[in-house]
């Protein structure tokens, strides 16, 4: 077979496949690792780019019509994931014309094969059982599924693990290897292969930098035509740039680094019942509703955490003005009483507390006084908490009391995490602004101003 299509994608969709020039790059780039045997080509790209149906749908129909006798293998995060583009795969192979067809007896989403010369498509998700079976080329599209396993050393081993020890033994004489992901870690699967060394790889940011490999200026977006300057930009605001270096231009930063940044502290006075601003904007308390957040801890004792309660005013823009911190050692008994304490100097319309360990106890004992208490799930990891605050601290939406007692205390912990000594203050700020992300509401003030 002679390969003459610089453009595969275009061959199997009869014409209809859009070739935006970044799709062009990536076609071409799949291909080329398509017929040159022994390939590792690793592709850095930003979600929502369509570098799936590219490489795996498209390209996975156009290797097995010019190669019917090869094993073409896709490994996604999830087998779900991976049976349903294996599915869509075969449906755009089986309307190609020309060439070796479908085996009659296989149309299994997770594997087929092709008409009588023992090649085919096979499907996996991390994890999953490849034994007794040869690839010729494989794909190895976003083994990460989220954030969270992204944060995760446990998770990170484990994907390390399934490619060497694995899926890398598995590949045929010649074959060769594309790994498509959006980076998520500096540690995370392409920044392992990296280190290993032996790979082409092939980096394309949202917004083009110097040397841009598609020859675009600096600043221009990889696809206009979907996600234009200001789209990329509103979603940097939105997730923060640490998120947004890492998945959209291709960059982990290093999580050891503060999080927090000093400079992006700013302040706010309390006089009475307004907040008053350096440059003269002033807030009525009373139009802002106030919500509290609480990181409990057990007990007294010199090395023990600190029960901290956070206060908050969070007014119709989802701004959020730290009006107080209780922070103190304190046995589990006078947990409710803390609470009721700050309950009733501040009159929040909610108390947030941490649903696990010593916080049970202090959530059915201030439930029992009738306290505003609703339970806070800890269903995430303290970094992955923190990077909403990031957020909020990054695009000016947290604001700090001027001259609070507290307030030296907390801007020492803040730029520490995650590597300082305590993070329970930092904890009740990142739930703080996770509530009010999720709070955020069209009908605000019916249902927040007291």
């Amino acid at each position: 077979m002679q390969a003459s299509l610089p453009l595969f994608c275009i061959a199997v969709t009869a014409g209809k496949w859009k070739p935006y020039d970044h799709s062009v790059f990536v076609a071409e780039a799949v291909q080329k690792a398509m017929e040159t045997p022994g390939s590792r080509v690793i592709l850095e790209i930003p979600p929502r780019h369509g570098k799936t149906y590219t490489s795996i749908v498209y390209g996975g129909a156009w290797y097995l019509k010019n190669w019917p006798g090869k094993t073409f293998a896709y490994v996604a995060h999830t087998q779900s994931l991976a049976d349903k583009y294996s599915e869509k795969c075969r449906l755009v192979f089986e309307s190609l014309p020309y060439g070796q067809g479908l085996a009659a007896d296989s149309r299994a989403k997770q594997n087929w094969s092709t008409a009588g010369l023992g090649g085919g498509f096979f499907s996996t998700g991390v994890g999953g059982p490849v034994t007794g079976i040869g690839f010729d080329f494989m794909a190895v599209d976003d083994p990460v599924k989220n954030q969270e396993e992204a944060y995760s050393a446990v998770y990170r081993d484990k994907t390390y693990a399934y490619y060497t020890d694995t899926l890398r033994d598995r590949m045929q004489p010649g074959g060769s290897i594309l790994l498509i992901m959006q980076r998520w870690h500096e540690d995370d699967l392409a920044g392992r292969l990296i280190k290993d060394g032996g790979w082409d790889v092939i980096r394309l940011p949202a917004l083009a930098e110097e040397e841009d490999p598609l020859g675009r200026g600096p600043g221009a977006a990889l696809c206009p035509q979907m996600f234009d300057v200001g789209a990329l930009n509103a979603l940097k605001k939105d997730m923060g740039s640490k998120t947004f270096e890492a998945k959209y231009q291709q960059n982990p930063i290093h999580l050891s680094g503060a999080m927090f940044k000093p400079e992006w502290f700013r302040y706010f006075d309390l006089e009475t019942d307004r907040l008053t601003f350096p440059d003269g904007k002033k807030i009525l308390l009373s139009e802002c509703r106030i919500f509290q957040t609480v990181d409990p801890a057990g007990t007294e004792g010199k090395l023990s955490d600190y029960f901290v309660c956070g206060t908050f005013a969070q007014d119709r823009n989802n701004n959020l003005y730290l009006l107080d911190i209780a922070r103190t050692k304190a046995e589990t008994t006078r947990h409710a009483e803390i609470l009721r304490q700050t309950r009733d100097r501040w009159q929040p319309y909610a108390q947030y507390v941490e649903n696990k360990v010593f916080g049970i106890n202090a959530i059915q004992n201030a439930k029992k006084d009738g306290m505003p208490v609703r339970k806070l799930e800890a269903d995430r990891s303290k970094v992955l908490r923190a990077e909403e605050a990031v957020t909020f601290y990054e695009n000016a939406m947290i604001y700090h009391r001027r001259n609070a007692p507290w307030l030296a205390a907390l801007e020492d912990e803040l730029p520490q995490f995650p590597n300082g000594e305590h993070d329970d203050q930092v904890d009740v700020v990142s739930y703080a602004a996770i509530i009010a992300r999720q709070r955020a509401t069209t009908n605000w003030r019916e249902k927040y101003l007291r």
